[in-house]
């Protein structure tokens, strides 16, 4: 546990220094020093690719290290030292924290991160200066944590001893998707935000018979107009009680929640079929590539959170491809499937057998480390494949009275170990 550096200290170094990354900066000369120091004291250790990560702890520190009463008194934020005192306490309540630190030396770019946030970033170019930031105090703290873990490593105690320190809120797991929702009913309103269970029933039994040929619908449309495009629209919309559905037309609903970047399907006239195999088979409709993944996009939103329902033709006729609920949104989802097969139109959903498993408790939750958010394992990272939920492992999510239990339900990773360099 860190005495050189507290908690406190460390968490506004990660908040308040963050940096995007690929963004660089110099710092004070006595700080590159001391970066160059601190690879040299890593270097002992195996790296993957010029990268090391490693945990160090510390203590939650004085309560100085929170700010500066009388300045904070003098500018208004506080108007005893009690209440100065009481905010220092909710926003660090334990003794300890831990803290992942990265680093990484590349072709004369160099890195530090604290909890995945880029704090010192410079580039062969952008090194050092007299008007540099300065990070003394960290590196310092970081070279003593880096050296007693060489020494450790060493004496052959550094991986038991972290496997046994290392708090379970800082790690990673699954847990069985019943188990969390055993824990807290509102984690089921979470998953599937109160789809009511005849709409649950009703997408089972379509994912038990999804009438695809591979990753196909069997039926087509053979004739498209764009009214009728809009119409399949509106069977979602409507379904999914989307607001003023019930109201407006389908074309008014269409051009109220769809993405504007259709290649002007609005435009066009609405109920010629001669018209729409034209646009459609017109590959300039779309010009910019970076519109293209909005086209077909019913629901806008971002990357996992839009939802699609993509036009598709063959020798065939005209079929649909709906994508969207795995992750986020899947009331809307299951709902709007639901009513395009009810009303006999050829849809395949992308996932439906993972988003089938969501909706009755089926499946794994991720658990990831307290200062992660949940939603960036959607777009991967996330050591197994196939899970659609992740959760934080904080106070928020799991207090403190169930927070054992947590420990107890899930399936822990093992923890990444360190050697030393032959």
């Amino acid at each position: 546990m860190s005495s050189k550096i507290s908690a406190v200290r460390l968490k506004t170094y990660a908040d308040y220094n963050d940096q995007s990354w690929g963004y660089y900066h110099a710092i004070s000369p006595k700080s590159y020093e001391l970066l160059l120091a601190f690879e040299k004291v890593l270097s002992a250790i195996k790296d993957d690719g010029g990268a090391w990560v490693f945990w160090i702890g510390a203590e939650r520190g004085p309560i100085e290290d929170f700010g500066n009463y009388e300045q904070l008194h003098e500018f208004g934020d506080y108007d005893s030292y009690d209440e100065f005192k009481k905010d220092w306490l909710e926003w660090f309540p334990r003794d300890e924290y831990w803290f992942k630190i990265t680093y990484i030396s590349r072709k004369g770019h160099r890195l530090v991160g604290i909890n995945d946030r880029c704090v010192i970033s410079t580039s062969p170019e952008e090194s050092s200066s007299e008007w540099g930031r300065d990070y003394t105090e960290l590196l310092s703290a970081l070279i003593e944590e880096a050296e007693d873990i060489v020494c450790k490593l060493r004496d052959g105690t550094y991986n038991e001893w972290l496997d046994k320190a290392l708090p379970y809120r800082y790690r990673f797991g699954v847990m069985q998707r019943k188990d969390y929702w055993a824990l807290d009913d509102e984690n089921r309103l979470w998953d599937i935000k109160e789809l009511p269970q005849e709409d649950i029933a009703q997408f089972i039994e379509y994912a038990a018979h999804p009438e695809i040929d591979g990753d196909k619908p069997i039926g087509r449309i053979v004739e498209m107009t764009a009214a009728r495009y809009f119409e399949i629209c509106g069977y979602c919309y409507r379904a999914a009680h989307f607001t003023d559905a019930e109201t407006m037309t389908d074309g008014q609903l269409y051009c109220r929640y769809a993405d504007t970047r259709d290649g002007r399907l609005r435009e066009i006239e609405e109920d010629s079929a001669t018209v729409f195999d034209k646009w459609y088979d017109t590959p300039e409709k779309v010009e910019n590539y970076a519109d293209q993944s909005h086209m077909w996009e019913i629901a806008q939103g971002h990357t996992h959170t839009m939802i699609h329902l993509y036009l598709r033709k063959d020798e065939r006729g005209y079929y649909l491809l709906m994508s969207g609920g795995e992750y986020a949104r899947t009331r809307e989802v299951v709902q709007m499937y639901n009513a395009l097969r009810r009303n006999e139109i050829p849809v395949y959903l992308y996932r439906y057998r993972d988003i089938a498993d969501k909706i009755v408790g089926d499946g794994e939750v991720g658990i990831v480390p307290e200062f992660e958010n949940g939603y960036i394992y959607w777009y991967g990272g996330f050591y197994k494949k196939g899970i659609t939920t992740f959760v934080s492992f904080d106070e928020e999510n799991f207090p403190d009275n169930i927070a054992e239990k947590v420990i107890e339900l899930t399936d822990w990773k093992p923890l990444d170990k360190l050697e030393l360099k032959e």
